[in-house]
């Protein structure tokens, strides 16, 4: 925590050698909301070569981020680029999750109802923290959704995740694996497929150390009774 001008760190190798070495600090000012991403586009569509497979990258559900990064509508984006998918004929849809931090509880849903084939449920249980209590809101997320009518994807989902995909993207990528609609391909999500934690967040600055501190306000139960678990992954085997 903080800055310092030399950090002292200590590791095991692949040998199960103790390591250390000694690197330099940062004078980075830390990150205060802004997102991490890169790139030109936030919500792209690549073509492959074989005329019937295409790649969806999201690199985030997050619309402060699409919207001063990239200028982007997350569901203006997802509308156009299924319309895109059903003229062209596509027949296999990898979804690039990576790195995808989450963002809206919403574009998750907006996304899945352009890919399920039925009625699905991505959260069992849904809490806020009201007046300083955690208070069940379950009318909200914790119920099926259905999808939509139209520009609805019907071929194969292939989902591309890693340690870097955490909150909305995790809930996407268990909802998508729970119901056996598509493969997860990569790494482990590092967002949990048990529960997940989010934004609105209350920020608080420790009085001595000045450290920033994120306390989380919307907890998200992915099953109907709460477990504790890693992350989604093609072998994660949920009860």
């Amino acid at each position: 925590f903080g800055f310092k001008e030399q950090y002292q760190i200590e590791f095991l190798d692949k040998n199960k050698d103790l390591i250390a070495v000694e690197i330099q600090g940062t004078s980075q000012k830390p990150n205060k909301g802004k997102g991490i991403c890169t790139g030109k586009r936030g919500i792209s569509l690549r073509m492959l070569p074989n005329g019937y497979s295409a790649v969806l990258t999201l690199k985030s559900f997050d619309n402060k981020i699409l919207r001063n990064d990239y200028h982007q509508n997350f569901k203006k984006e997802i509308k156009s680029i299924f319309s895109i998918l059903e003229e062209k004929q596509i027949k296999n849809l990898a979804i690039d999750l990576r790195d995808n931090q989450g963002g809206e509880m919403s574009n998750g849903i907006f996304l899945l109802q352009h890919i399920m084939d039925t009625p699905f449920q991505c959260v069992y249980n849904y809490y806020k923290i009201k007046n300083g209590q955690k208070v069940r809101f379950n009318e909200k997320w914790a119920k099926p959704f259905a999808p939509l009518r139209k520009h609805v994807f019907s071929g194969k989902i292939y989902v591309m995740t890693n340690g870097g995909s955490f909150s909305c993207s995790s809930i996407v990528a268990n909802t998508i694996k729970e119901n056996r609609r598509g493969q997860i391909i990569g790494e482990m999500t590092g967002g949990s497929a048990y529960v997940n934690s989010g934004a609105p967040n209350k920020n608080l600055v420790l009085p001595n150390t000045k450290i920033l501190f994120t306390i989380p306000q919307n907890q998200y139960n992915l099953h109907e009774y709460r477990q504790i678990g890693s992350g989604v992954s093609l072998r994660c085997s949920n009860p």
